[in-house]
């Protein structure tokens, strides 16, 4: 559990530095809003098995990624762009980072190949 520990720290590490730098927060319609999801799941299940662990964090980003089709872009490129043409679209960082998410859950079962 310590190598889970450790890379949950990197990650909430990783959060505050790209809040600090890049001035956006969860609930500004980028990455945040789904990476800021998967690191609580992580904080709040380091007991649980990874398949368990890895089904939320999917789960998380999934989610994450569609409250950004609701979400005003207040930082980030969406945010320079007119708010018509963003209506009722999932943020692409948002959909990035979802797809990242998935693809690190998805080495945990590699060796069942």
């Amino acid at each position: 559990k310590q190598w889970y520990q450790r890379r949950v720290r990197g990650l909430e590490g990783a959060l505050c530095a790209v809040t600090r730098y890049g001035k956006a927060e969860e609930g500004d319609c980028t990455m945040l809003d789904v990476l800021y999801p998967v690191c609580r799941v992580l904080q709040l299940n380091s007991s649980a098995d990874m398949t368990t662990v890895t089904a939320l964090c999917t789960q998380a980003a999934d989610t994450g990624v569609m409250k950004t089709a609701e979400l005003k872009p207040r930082a980030g490129r969406a945010s320079y762009i007119r708010s018509e043409e963003t209506d009722k679209c999932a943020d692409p960082g948002a959909v990035a980072a979802a797809t990242w998410v998935k693809a690190i859950c998805k080495c945990f079962y590699l060796d069942d190949l």
